[in-house]
């Protein structure tokens, strides 16, 4: 859950000038190099301002595909993140010769000003400014050169002056969410980077996670306009991308689970987007990059728990495990299996899990690398496994574990998200 305050006011005189403001006019797609890092997070580096001594400064932004907002801490700042939390200066808007502020105080009182707040609690409020953003973006267009610079002018963000961070309670510890110094949000609405881009991005952006979370993995970009490639030889999966009243996140419309091809008794009225009440209703499927794991509206989820369990009981050499301490993400209670073989996993035969949305073909099917994890808490000791999967009261939200090895493709323009399985090692 994000909550934004802009004035109304600001935001339609600033929707007339987010059009045009592409340098690279002739450029029709981007990909910015995307990196993981603490507890399943994303981010990419961007260039900003433009100064005496240096072109421009690189900071660091958590991808979030659940806001629409752009913000970054700013110099000035009386509660900060950097330092000493972070490893960064806050951005000196003051000293770049092409940025611009819509109000000439730091008192977010005394003028145009913008507040977010996250899930966790983390907050940031400020001014709203306009700066020239440089990406360092391997693109189909320059396939000749490694790197090359795009660069785009007055892109709208905040500088956070007032910023809190917050943290998640997990499994009794305490888990940061932000431990960069801004945010990029891809989500609906228009502030959202997607939309400020628009002659480039045409209202779509793209990313496909690899399997193998490592630092060091290289070929993983978050990918704009015609920089997507959608001609991998696979059926291309098409679902509607819906929006639930004036929220930033992307509902999909599921209708169904099936285990090893069996479609479960789950009626589609639990995976329905309520679109009434204060707040704009709630329930729906949820897509987004801030849970590692998928949570499943509680009595589906039961539905599917049981016959994991029925399916594995078969199997003698497995044992179920109903509490154990286990390391992020799986210190919350999950459904978890020890192997008392000592022998590796290849010789079991795991089930598929199918998430069925609206749509042809649109269906999600996930192998055992997507839908169980696998561990030892010590050298020479048991392989453990959990089911990548929690329960949850109100929603259901794919995670990033389900969506590893699948290209994600999302058209605000035509409103539909697509996807199909792709190695994502490989020139993700």
């Amino acid at each position: 859950m994000v909550s934004i305050n802009v004035p109304w006011l600001l935001c339609l005189h600033l929707l007339v000038f987010f059009v045009g403001s592409v340098v690279n006019e002739e450029a029709d797609g981007m990909s910015l190099p995307m990196f993981m890092y603490q507890d399943y997070s994303f981010k990419v580096k961007i260039g900003i301002g433009t100064f005496k001594n240096a072109r421009y400064m690189m900071y660091d932004f958590k991808v979030d595909i659940s806001s629409d907002f752009l913000w970054l801490e700013c110099e000035g700042c009386t509660s900060c993140f950097t330092p000493p939390i972070l490893d960064a200066s806050p951005f000196p808007l003051n000293s770049s010769s092409s940025g611009t502020r819509t109000n000439n105080s730091i008192n977010v009182k005394d003028g145009p000003y913008y507040s977010i707040k996250y899930h966790d609690g983390t907050s940031s409020t400020g001014y709203l400014a306009r700066e020239t953003f440089s990406f360092n973006s391997t693109s189909y267009m320059s396939y000749f050169f490694n790197q090359y610079t795009f660069t785009s002018n007055n892109i709208l963000f905040g500088c956070g002056i007032e910023n809190v961070l917050g943290r998640i309670n997990n499994g009794g510890r305490k888990v940061i969410f932000l431990s960069v110094p801004g945010v990029m949000g891809l989500g609906w609405g228009p502030l959202s980077f997607v939309e400020q881009i628009n002659p480039v991005s045409k209202g779509m952006f793209s990313y496909c996670l690899p399997i193998v979370f490592n630092k060091t993995v290289v070929k993983n970009y978050l990918r704009f306009g015609n920089d997507i490639p959608l001609n991998k030889g696979n059926i291309i999966s098409s679902t509607s991308l819906k929006r639930n009243m004036k929220g930033q996140e992307y509902h999909l419309e599921m209708v169904g689970i099936s285990f090893n091809d069996q479609r479960l008794n789950i009626s589609n009225d639990l995976f329905r987007l309520k679109n009434n009440g204060v707040g704009g209703g709630g329930g729906g499927c949820i897509i987004n990059l801030k849970e590692p794991l998928s949570l499943i509206i509680q009595p589906a989820y039961e539905a599917l728990k049981y016959v994991v369990i029925q399916y594995f009981s078969k199997i003698p050499e497995l044992l179920r495990v109903d509490k154990l301490e286990l390391p992020f993400p799986f210190d919350r209670d999950q459904l978890c299996y020890r192997n008392n073989s000592h022998k590796p996993f290849d010789h079991i035969k795991f089930p598929t899990i199918t998430f069925h949305f609206s749509g042809e073909q649109a269906n999600l099917v996930l192998n055992k690398e997507t839908i169980f994890t696998s561990f030892r808490l010590r050298p020479f000791l048991h392989m453990y496994f959990c089911l990548a999967m929690l329960p949850n009261p109100s929603t259901t939200i794919i995670g990033v574990y389900q969506q590893i090895d699948h290209r994600f493709v999302y058209d605000r323009n035509k409103k539909e998200l697509l996807f199909y399985p792709e190695n994502c090692l490989e020139n993700s």
